[in-house]
């Protein structure tokens, strides 16, 4: 635990300390707490602060613990924790984040603030999930042209799912009709033409080649003004009508028809894109979104929204039930109690961008807080991916019955779990909550209390609770008494966990390791030997048990519970480690976090830094292998729709099916929902 010097005071999670390497704050409080009792300050240049040894002498001669750490309680008042914890002084950096500025939401009266769905398509429909793609991409889609009405329809009474076509669709049509390609559709299939563009026309100057016909001369194209590309090619229209008229010189001549076919063929690749333009998206109405923060006092169906999200997202409905209008403008009590009843039994989707699981969706029962942030439950933060450093999700609210029936059968935490039963591992207690009762099972009688919780007998594989058995434990709950029971369950199991937690005081000495004995480096920059000594100095670690142990045992115990964290982090704190440096070749760090890397052990791990740092960011696919998700497939179907949906170029595909005047007859799933037809069953 770290105290900030100022205004608040700050607690530093210990389980973080050794995973993401950021040792150096731990020794700058000890340092700030030094500087405070010696009445001067204390420099520490990078890469030439004092050494631990010197420290030690330092804190001793200054009548504070020699360890630089210290006993705290759970309040002025409170009782003792049970740790020492590592007290100090550290600098602050705060990023300008203020939630108010993260916080919007709208019904059906600002696209702005609407919230954008793509991906989740693949998510959605990988769980059977149709109603809520028809509503998110149809029904509630800003593209819609009745949706500035859609408030008011609600209010009135109960409102359906909107029928076939989507707005994609419609895009889409209009797209392939300013290239030539007439898309009709007559409610069960969709046919394919060759026919004169539609709407404003812009004659070519010049015939050119059809992008996407081989032999046929394109004379004419639609306008569509909102495209970049669509510009630049009338300008080339227009420099190519004055050089025909002015009798330009031949090389002139042959530039601007060039630069027209170039332009053309831009045009045409930006009609229809494969990554974008075959494909379900919308802003969706009824939506919102914000930062998330933790909801220790939620169930695991709860989720928290902030007043202004819950008002303007339910005001139609409480309207509708409350029959006064005036009522719910000024937010009156009654209106206010209504509201709350209406949540209470009503669903909203949290979703959290990127949705690449199959649990990036979930379902919850909304409650109202007076707050700017949205509170979730701590066990889903696992399943959604997400964390408490201003990480933001969505929420939207299923407007139709069947919207909210699907919500709560298919996308609750409890409809995922009977869906899939292994999801349920997403759901499970992890880090903070399993340490705590990986220490509680240390303790006399602390079993029994975990039993209690768990409502079946919890494993002890490694002599104490661990994330696995706590597994195995809700699994058992599950197939002995159903998912609800597995889910309450694991929710004490979360409470007990951190209850534990909060009251051991542990944390991470600033001296950690020094209970070691010291190996001998190697003589050679060798880094095999180097690599040799690492490992050695890793499996002594791993050799120890002595959780109780103020200088290791926190961290033996969250690496040994699963809770956070592994050997080779903590080795990497306490000894030296090979990196592959600038240069591709493996470069020996001889130093330790905790003692203190050289300018060029650091610059050599910045290369091995940044390149995880990019995976972490971009490598979806390496997030989908952790999740046990395999990446969207394609339609597999020969239909029009479905060869396009899988072609890196579908506007080949239209173009050769206009020109064959085929008809698809809408049978794949993708297909269907592309039109806003749910497959068949």
């Amino acid at each position: 635990m770290i105290w900030a010097p100022w205004k608040f005071r700050l607690v530093y999670n210990f389980l973080g300390l050794q995973t993401r390497m950021n040792f150096g704050q731990v020794r700058e409080a000890v340092l700030g707490r030094l500087a405070r009792a010696e009445g001067r300050p204390v420099l520490a240049p990078p890469f030439g602060g004092p050494k631990g040894a010197e420290i030690r002498e330092r804190l001793r001669k200054a009548g504070l613990p020699e360890t630089g750490m210290e006993s705290l309680r759970a309040g002025k008042n409170g009782p003792a924790l049970e740790r020492p914890s590592t007290v100090g002084w550290v600098y602050w950096g705060m990023t300008h984040h203020m939630v108010r500025g993260k916080l919007h939401a709208t019904a059906s009266d600002g696209r702005e603030k609407a919230q954008k769905q793509t991906q989740e398509y693949h998510v959605l429909a990988s769980i059977g999930a149709y109603e809520t793609i028809i509503e998110h991409f149809n029904t509630r889609s800003f593209d819609r042209k009745d949706v500035s009405s859609l408030a008011d329809r609600i209010a009135h009474g109960p409102v359906e799912q909107a029928g076939p076509p989507t707005p994609s669709f419609l895009d889409l049509q209009r797209r392939l009709a300013a290239g030539g390609i007439r898309v009709g559709f007559d409610g069960g299939k969709v046919g394919f033409t060759l026919a004169a563009p539609g709407g404003t026309i812009l004659k070519l100057a010049d015939p050119v080649p059809h992008p996407w016909l081989n032999g046929v001369m394109l004379t004419e194209v639609g306008a569509i003004p909102d495209l970049g590309t669509y510009r630049a090619l009338a300008a080339a229209n227009v420099q190519v009508e004055r050089v025909l008229a002015s009798h330009a010189p031949g090389s002139l001549t042959t530039r601007s028809r060039e630069s027209l076919k170039r332009c053309v063929r831009e045009f045409f690749d930006e009609l229809v894109r494969a990554e974008d333009d075959v494909h379900l998206k919308a802003k969706t109405a009824f939506s919102g979104r914000s930062v998330i923060a933790p909801g220790g006092n939620l169930k695991a169906d709860q989720i928290g929204i902030p007043d202004e999200i819950a008002w303007t997202l339910f005001s139609p409905l409480v309207t509708r039930e409350l029959g006064d209008g005036p009522a719910v403008a000024g937010r009156t009590a009654r209106a206010a109690a209504k509201l709350d009843e209406i949540m209470a039994r009503s669903w909203v989707i949290l979703d959290r961008a990127p949705a690449i699981m199959p649990t990036s969706l979930v379902a919850f029962h909304p409650v109202r807080i007076p707050e700017k942030v949205i509170r979730i439950h701590p066990l889903v933060c696992m399943a959604i991916n997400g964390d408490f450093d201003g990480d933001q999700v969505a929420v939207f609210l299923p407007i139709t019955e069947a919207g909210q029936r699907e919500a709560g059968e298919l996308l609750s935490v409890a409809g995922h779990i009977r869906r899939d039963p292994a999801l349920i591992r997403w759901f499970r207690p992890t880090q903070d909550m399993v340490w705590g009762l990986a220490d509680l099972s240390l303790k006399p009688g602390g079993m029994g209390k975990i039993a209690e919780a768990a409502g079946v007998e919890v494993g002890t594989p490694e002599g104490i609770v661990t994330k696995d058995s706590l597994l195995a434990a809700a699994q058992s709950v599950m197939a002995q008494k159903g998912v609800d029971a597995a889910i309450e369950a694991m929710d004490q199991l979360m409470r007990l966990g951190f209850a534990e937690a909060k009251k051991s005081g542990a944390s991470l000495s600033p001296f950690v390791g020094s209970s070691l004995p010291r190996l001998a480096p190697p003589a050679t920059d060798d880094p095999e030997e180097w690599l040799a000594h690492g490992d050695e100095l890793m499996e002594l670690i791993g050799s120890l048990k002595d959780y109780a142990s103020a200088d290791m045992g926190p961290q033996l115990l969250a690496v040994r519970s699963g809770a956070r964290g592994n050997l080779r982090q903590l080795q990497r704190i306490m000894g030296p480690c090979v990196v592959k440096g600038f240069n591709e070749k493996l470069v020996p760090v001889k130093n330790g976090y905790r003692d203190g890397l050289t300018g060029r052990e650091m610059i050599e791990c910045v290369r091995g830094w940044r390149q995880g740092l990019f995976e972490c960011i971009m490598g979806f696919d390496l997030m989908r292998a952790a999740y046990g998700v395999n990446k969207p497939e394609p339609p597999r179907g020969f239909n029009v729709f479905a060869r396009a949906m899988r072609s890196a170029s579908p506007g080949i595909v239209f173009a050769r099916a206009a020109a064959a005047g085929e008809t698809d007859l809408l049978t794949d799933p993708d297909s269907r929902l592309f039109v806003g037809m749910k497959p068949y069953r």
